[in-house]
């Protein structure tokens, strides 16, 4: 066969009935007659299709193309090309987590018997594409080509710009973008480390990107993405947000120079202060009837807070006040303090807000508690201070289950308190050593909730634009955080996904008796085929033209079984 005739026999083969050949076309035909029950493998080759079949997957070519979102009236093939190959994974979840437990369900085996071929080679390429993005380059190429993998799955872009609005971006892609403008969505800084290293970034670039960018202002902050690859060969995901009310929970105050800080505070806080500090009196006041509420009822087994417990702040009241330990040495004082007509009063106090049941109700009465007290006190046998101090647990137990029970726009709601306790130790962050730095954190930190970031930016980095980005403000230059305070419940855990070449192809195991009846052997010829088609035009080889148009014959024949019968 001269080269002309072989030519002409490859156009024959592939000119088929309807319309011409395409992956789409194939993948349709395939799913048609996939319960025809036709095998086109023998035994031998069923148990070596775990070994190549990945080879035979259609070749995607991964580059930063596949970032970006296309320019308004043109195309972008790359994005294209990768939408088309991962679709199932695209649409299975709008969000990373979701998309993350898509592919766990997938490579655990539970979607076999249930998931189309299409599906299934979307999954693998899926798998392929990201363990060699991860595996075969570099550090900085690896990551520089995971943003543009990850912002393609979550219909957003990669950022590439050096400056943006006048602020550096120190997001790496964008989620959730408008596709039709490009513009918006969350501004993501994304972090591929080895077991170990550290999440480090740059702190004036960090406050200088949330007080400026308009996507960070926005959303409220950043949001890092973590993969850690793992030595057992996952990639392991994690996200948080850094807040502006939260800078100090993540980047550590001992960075910062506060005696600079400070004069800087009394520059720009100055006629601020007293609207300040009436704001803290107006958040401390809605606390105010549950402290004289807790008071109130505190007698009824045996605690007694006072006046200045009440008008103190509702962080101490709830260490001094709230929190209450029935020690030894003070039953003599909580028996009094109980069996007083106070006590009596509190606990009818209690009786009726909280709906406690009449059987327990009455156990617990006044009367049953001053006969208590009386055989106490005669030393009666088996009664000692234990079964005091229990019975008043028990007491003290329902005024905090009903504290607990009632919705947290109630006055008298426990969650309330520990939900605004906890937000303000989060904004604190990490305790400092001396008061007057933990001050200026709480106003810094009170500046960002109020949303006036350029006063909050100002005080810690110097105005925007100010010129030199070196700063006597910082001690350090850089933040860091620790794997091991992310692991540890710094960060939210998404999940894991595997990268590893042997877990994937036990991972196609599960799915080779819905691959090897007709997906297999198409996929095998067209890849032989194309192999031996290089080689003759590129490498002029000639006998590889025959071998070639053998392979055409056999592909032909195979795509003949996926035209239905009439």
């Amino acid at each position: 066969m001269n080269k002309q005739e072989w030519d002409n026999s490859l156009l024959e083969h592939f000119a088929l009935k309807k319309g011409g050949f395409s992956l789409d076309l194939l993948m349709e035909m395939i799913e048609e007659v996939m319960d025809s029950g036709v095998s086109l493998l023998t035994e031998a080759e069923g148990e070596k299709l775990s070994e190549d079949f990945m080879k035979f997957l259609p070749k995607f070519e991964m580059s930063e193309k596949v970032g970006e979102l296309p320019d308004e009236g043109s195309r972008n093939e790359a994005r294209d090309t990768f939408s088309k190959y991962l679709n199932a994974v695209i649409a299975s979840s709008p969000g990373l987590p979701g998309k993350i437990a898509y592919i766990n369900n997938f490579t655990t085996g539970k979607a076999a018997g249930t998931a189309s071929i299409s599906e299934i080679l979307s999954n693998l390429t899926f798998l392929k594409i990201l363990a060699f993005v991860v595996t075969q380059f570099s550090p900085s190429g690896s990551g520089f080509l995971f943003e543009a993998f990850l912002a393609a799955l979550l219909g957003g872009t990669q950022i590439t710009a050096r400056e943006q609005g006048g602020a550096l971006p120190i997001d790496d892609y964008r989620e959730m973008v408008d596709p039709e403008t490009g513009e918006g969505g969350v501004p993501v800084s994304l972090k591929l480390l080895s077991p170990g290293s550290s999440i480090d970034g740059s702190i004036y670039n960090l406050i200088d990107f949330i007080r400026r960018s308009d996507v960070a202002m926005r959303y409220g902050g950043i949001k890092y993405v973590v993969t850690i690859k793992t030595t057992d060969n996952k990639l392991e995901f994690y996200k948080f947000d850094i807040k502006p009310e939260q800078l100090f929970y993540w980047v550590k105050p001992a960075f910062f120079n506060w005696g600079v800080i400070s004069n800087a505070m009394q520059q720009y806080l100055g006629a601020q202060q007293g609207l300040q500090e009436a704001q803290d009196r107006e958040t401390e006041e809605q606390f105010q009837e549950f402290k004289e509420f807790w008071a109130s009822i505190s007698p009824a087994w045996g605690q007694y807070a006072d006046e200045q417990a009440v008008s103190s702040p509702i962080a101490d009241f709830r260490e001094k006040s709230f929190k209450f330990t029935m020690y030894k040495n003070k039953v003599p004082q909580i028996i009094e303090t109980a069996s007083s007509q106070g006590g009596f009063d509190a606990w009818n106090g209690l009786l009726s807000v909280a709906n406690i049941p009449e059987e327990k109700a009455e156990k617990l009465s006044n009367e049953v508690f001053a006969s208590l007290v009386e055989r106490y006190n005669s030393e009666e046998e088996g009664i000692d201070y234990k079964t005091i101090t229990n019975f008043l647990q028990r007491r003290r137990l329902h005024a905090i289950q009903y504290a607990q029970n009632v919705s947290e726009d109630h006055p008298h709601s426990y969650y309330a308190m520990a939900t605004y306790l906890q937000g303000a130790e989060a904004k604190a962050g990490p305790k400092v050593k001396e008061k007057k730095t933990e001050d200026m954190i709480s106003k810094l930190n009170d500046l960002a909730s109020s949303g006036d970031l350029e006063t909050w930016g100002n005080i810690l980095i110097g105005e925007a634009g100010g010129g030199s980005r070196e700063t006597d403000r910082l001690r350090e230059k850089q933040f860091s955080i620790s794997q091991k305070f992310l692991r540890s419940g710094g960060g939210v855990r998404m999940d894991t996904i595997i990268t590893d070449p042997e877990q994937i192809k036990a991972t196609l195991d599960l799915y080779s008796e819905q691959l090897k009846e007709l997906v297999y052997p198409i996929y095998k010829e067209m890849f032989h085929m194309t192999e031996k088609i290089n080689e003759y035009f590129i490498e002029g080889k000639i006998n590889a033209g025959q071998q070639a148009s053998n392979h055409a014959n056999t592909l032909a024949g195979l795509s003949e079984k996926l035209v239905p019968e009439k």
